[in-house]
This record gives structure tokens, sequence and C-alpha cells, in this order.
């Protein structure tokens, strides 16, 4: 694979109002139930982290979104939209009305890639607020498209357990060393932080003990590694907790830099 270098062209304001149209138009098609903008909207190697802990790909989701949403009023609240290079990356809370008529909340991360002339989602993670039991965790999806090369593979998953690693042991130095400037991580309490507010957070000492990765799945779309994984560890009050992340990394100037992360706990 080639390495890619920033092109500034890719982050104007055409980007912005295309990916802000397709954030609207995602929503949108999720309450209407609507497979057809989403079959062409979505690129094959898609994944989606769902709220219960649950990973479907492609074909799964499309099977879900075909069936009526028991929720009305869905809306978009804060959007934020970043280009990095390739990646248009969408992270917005929302709202929602449940079937009792209460309101409810939440956040997500979609993150599109751009090739032959088009934005297409590659991975989209979304998160209620509060989180729901991980009842799902262990259901998972194969990669049926976009599996990576064994140089690639072995690079990302280096880099995933040193991710871990380093949240485990407060090792800000790693994550400066790793993150792009452009870095946003979606917090499991609805939140987003930039790159300096992560850093601040992640030299705190973790109120979790032994967390660890499971089932991960690693993906790449030419210079966008995607990362889908599960999480255990041990709440500060011992009990067993669950929880799923997704993370995005970008491959440019010989190296790979994550750009965005999404952090679901149960």
């Amino acid at each position: 694979m080639g390495n890619a270098t920033i092109d500034p062209r890719r982050a104007h304001t055409d980007d912005i109002q295309t990916l802000e149209q397709l954030n609207r138009g995602y929503v949108q098609a999720a309450e209407a139930s609507d497979v057809r903008w989403f079959d062409e909207h979505l690129a094959p190697c898609f994944m989606a982290s769902n709220p219960d802990g649950s990973l479907a790909d492609r074909a799964g989701f499309l099977d879900r979104i075909g069936r009526p949403s028991p929720s009305t009023n869905m809306a978009p609240v804060d959007t934020r939209v970043r280009v990095v290079g390739d990646v248009g990356i969408v992270d917005s809370g929302f709202r929602y009305t449940k079937p009792d008529g209460q309101e409810g909340v939440g956040h997500y991360t979609d993150v599109y890639a751009f090739g032959e002339g088009r934005w297409q989602c590659i991975s989209a993670h979304f998160a209620l607020r509060p989180s729901p039991p991980q009842s799902g965790a262990t259901r998972t999806a194969e990669i049926t498209a976009g599996a990576a090369g064994p140089a690639d593979h072995a690079t990302l998953a280096d880099l995933n357990d040193h991710y871990i690693r380093s949240v485990r042991e407060s090792d800000v130095r790693w994550f400066d060393a790793n993150l792009a400037p452009e870095f946003a991580n979606g917090n499991s309490d609805g939140s987003f932080s930039d790159r300096a507010a992560f850093l601040a957070f992640i030299g705190k000492p973790s109120a979790l003990a032994n967390l660890r990765a499971e089932d991960v799945r690693i993906q790449v779309v030419g210079d966008i590694g995607i990362i889908h994984a599960r999480t255990a560890y041990t709440k500060p009050d011992g009990q067993p907790g669950a929880g799923r992340y997704t993370d995005i990394w970008w491959q440019a100037d010989g190296r790979w830099r994550c750009v965005s992360a999404h952090v679901t706990r149960g």
C-alpha cells in the first residue's frame, strides 16, 4: 500500500457540506427504515457497533434497518465534522422519542472514506445514554471486505495492543506519539474530547482494572485502518464490566496515527 500525504484540498468546504448532508440523510434513513439509502451509501466493508455491544456487518445492518424503527423524531445534536486526508469523521449527539413517549439521547461516530469520487460510510459506532447492558457483546461479525494484508494487520494489531496497555498504565507519552493532531474521542458518558482533553484524562490513573481487548476486528481501506473490538474489565466495585470500541487510524508520511476513537461501556 502506498503512503498518503495530507492533501489540504480534501478539507474544502464542499467536503464538509457533503458530509453534513450525508449525516442528515443517515439519520432520516434510519428512522424511515430506508434500506435503499443505506445500500447506496455504505461501503462493502461497513461495520456497525451497536448500543448492546454487538457488532454487525453490512448485511446484518441492512437487515436490521429493514425492520420498522420503534423510535421516532430522531435528530442529530451538536454535530461536528472533520476531514483528515481521505477520512471524513462525523461526531454527534442525537435525541429521539422512545416507544413509551419519553425522550432518549445518545451519541455516535460515523466514519466515511473518499474514493472513486465519492464518500461512503465505512464504520458506525452509536451508543445510548444511559448505556444499556452489553447483552449482545458476544454477537459479532466476520470481516467480509476490507481484510488487512499481513503487514498492515501486524502493525495495527501491535498499535491496538499498545493502545489498550497505555490506557491501563496511563501512558501519556505513547498516546502523544501516536495520536494525530485532529484526534477526537467519543467518551462513554456521551461527551467528546479533543486530543488535549484526552491526554489530560489518560494522565489520571484509570478507575478500571484488568482492561483487555477481545474479538478484535481489523480492516484496511486504502490508507484507513479500522479496528472494532470488545473490552472486558473490572469495575471499581469489583464487578465485571464489558464494552466496545472503534478506533480509526490513518496512514500518512510513512506511519499510522489514530484520528478517531469511540468507546461504549456497559
